[in-house]
């Protein structure tokens, strides 16, 4: 996939710590237009954080970050390490969007207000595209008859789908995926993975943090096992989940 796809992602020397406490050392990691890649491993290891990191919520110390070919430059300051052009934020903001494991969706707008404030707020689209462009994404989730309800209104898999529906309707480049499955009752995570699947069906770029076993191995084109801040493994689902080459990733899969 590499050699034929853009590459949407570069970090290079990831780290990140909080206060004295290491949490990710040393990460290289590439992702490409297209591409699904899963982030597998346990609570603890990492997973969360390196996508804040992708997206900035959280700033990492890092060699090297490009997003759809444009560095990231950092300087250092008191304390600690800051992204040198605001700009830059914003461009790569515009380019990856995030879904969470809660919702946050705003309790006192309806669905479709809380698609179309996003794009028309933020990132300056007119009020009527925006309602536009977020019916359609609502139409994608399946969420459409429900674009009059409330937060409140709403199951657990239904707002995560208005939140899947709200990062769609920036037009990202590249989706992140923080555990989306993670906060809902059993039942209802298979309407979300239904989501995601037909997104990374129709060729939608997404990196996904996951503890759902079966969508890592059956929809991702790559899966990453992060141990302990580091990327222990990665490769083709059907390698990483059959033939694990890593005792600890083995044992994690019940194979060890």
């Amino acid at each position: 996939m590499s050699a034929t796809r853009r590459e949407t992602i570069r970090v290079r020397g990831l780290h990140k710590s909080f206060g004295t406490q290491p949490i990710l050392q040393g990460i290289d990691l590439s992702a490409f237009e297209h591409e699904t890649i899963s982030i597998i491993g346990q609570s603890g290891s990492g997973k969360s954080t390196l996508l804040r990191c992708l997206n900035l919520l959280e700033i990492p110390q890092v060699s090297q970050f490009l997003v759809n070919g444009e560095e990231i430059r950092f300087r250092q300051t008191r304390g600690g390490v800051a992204p040198e052009d605001r700009r830059q934020v914003e461009r790569l903001r515009r380019s990856v969007a995030m879904v969470f494991q809660q919702f946050n969706l705003w309790a006192h707008w309806t669905a479709l207000e809380n698609v179309c404030k996003v794009p028309q707020h933020v990132h300056g689209v007119d009020s009527g595209e925006a309602r536009q462009r977020a019916l359609a994404c609502l139409e994608k989730v399946g969420m459409a008859d429900k674009c009059d309800s409330y937060p409140s209104q709403l199951s657990g898999g239904q707002q995560q789908r208005v939140a899947i529906a709200r990062a769609l309707a920036v037009n990202p480049d590249i989706l992140l995926f923080d555990e989306p499955t993670s906060a809902l009752d059993p039942e209802l995570v298979s309407e979300v993975l239904g989501v995601m699947r037909a997104l990374s069906a129709e060729g939608r770029t997404m990196i996904v943090v996951t503890h759902e076993m079966s969508f890592a191995r059956d929809v991702s084109h790559r899966a990453i096992f992060l141990h302990q801040g580091r990327i222990e493994e990665e490769g083709a689902p059907s390698e990483v989940f059959s033939r694990p080459r890593s005792r600890r990733l083995g044992e994690f899969l019940g194979k060890g």
